[in-house]
């Protein structure tokens, strides 16, 4: 392999210099976990070496290439995020090496499209989002408000609540955020037509009604806010996910898109309750099968979904993950996806076990 590399390294044509990058982008993901800290920041300089050397295209390839690694390169990651769209795209939305003060600052300072690619992100602190409401245009405001990943200040929501009220688009946005403050929702709830108002409204019915009851003095009291406080997270994980199937059957969101940003964050049991949801099964069957080592049920299911390779291969690295499974495991699902046969009937059982089994 390296002796391939230096002959490329002796190359000059863009093509050649694509498929240096090429090769050392697989060598740094198929080694990643047997280097050291100190070796992978080398490989990243090497790599970044070779960046004003390739063209579009080969950066491109590199973004997507390594846009999920979760080891820390240098400043590559960085550098394909500020670069033109069409590279920093991928890694704006999937890179969980950023921190909130680096996407923060990105955001303060890059184009639209970049912002539109950060809203797009699993998982956004108030933050980060406090800055994209402030700079981005409505389209980047739509996308951070139909994020549910994305945490939103108090501030941020009467800002958006404000943006909404000759914009469409961003009200129907609005009528899915029922984690908004009590007073935000009341604005809301006045501004919104109908349709979407009925919506934000079936959706905040269903909180717990978690309430402060009284002094929390002693154990038994200390005990009862921390209750209260599960309580509280749990009804907002619900209320989260509840938004999310809603968004799915009302077309705003793709279930792929969905796997894909649960199952890379590790969020087993939001992903259990959407796949239970939109399957109409319960989400502890699902997630039985979801960490079986025996992937077969959970195949089955994804088939019956529609699910896309992309989806089935993100669910296959997270059940890696947590079952501490070889990567040739998670191989072994997506294969298992390719060869399933729907004519065969081998899909349409499993749902009604499962089903059973919750």
């Amino acid at each position: 392999m390296m002796a391939s590399l230096l002959v490329l390294a002796r190359e000059s044509s863009g093509d050649k210099r694509r498929e240096l990058l090429r090769s050392m982008a697989s060598l740094f993901i198929d080694k990643e976990q047997d280097y050291s800290d100190r070796e992978l920041v080398l490989f990243g300089e090497v790599i970044g070496d070779l960046l004003d050397q390739v063209d579009l295209e080969g950066r491109i390839e590199l973004s997507r290439k390594i846009a999920t690694t979760d080891r820390a390169t240098g400043d590559l990651h960085l550098r394909l995020a500020e670069d033109e769209i069409a590279v920093a795209a991928t890694v704006l939305r999937d890179c969980i090496l950023f921190d909130d003060e680096t996407l923060a600052d990105i955001a303060s300072r890059q184009s639209q499209d970049h912002l539109d690619a950060i809203a797009k992100r699993a998982a956004l602190s108030a933050r980060v989002t406090d800055v994209l409401v402030d700079r981005g245009e409505p389209r980047v405001v739509c996308s951070v408000t139909r994020n549910l990943g994305a945490e939103l200040s108090k501030g941020t929501f009467d800002r958006i609540i404000d943006k909404a009220a000759d914009d469409a688009e961003l009200q129907s946005a609005v009528s899915y955020r029922a984690d908004m403050p009590l007073a935000s929702a009341a604005r809301a709830l006045k501004m919104l037509p109908p349709r979407h108002r009925d919506r934000l409204a079936a959706l905040m019915a269903e909180d717990s009604g978690a309430e402060d009851s009284g002094a929390e003095t002693g154990p038994v009291g200390k005990a009862d806010a921390a209750a209260r406080t599960l309580k509280v997270a749990q009804s907002k994980h619900r209320l989260q996910t509840e938004a999310i199937v809603a968004q799915i059957r009302d077309g705003h969101l793709d279930l792929d898109s969905v796997i894909m940003r649960l199952a890379r964050e590790n969020r087993y049991q939001n992903l259990a309750r959407v796949l239970g949801e939109v399957a109409r099964l319960k989400p502890r069957a699902v997630l039985n099968a979801l960490f079986q080592v025996d992937h077969a049920a959970i195949v089955a299911l994804l088939k019956s979904l529609g699910a896309t390779e992309p989806a089935v291969s993100a669910i296959a690295q997270a059940r890696a993950r947590r079952l501490k499974l070889p990567a040739s495991m998670a191989d072994r699902m997506v294969e298992a996806w390719r060869e399933t046969d729907d004519a065969k009937g081998t899909t349409t059982p499993t749902p009604t076990r499962l089903r059973a089994a919750g």
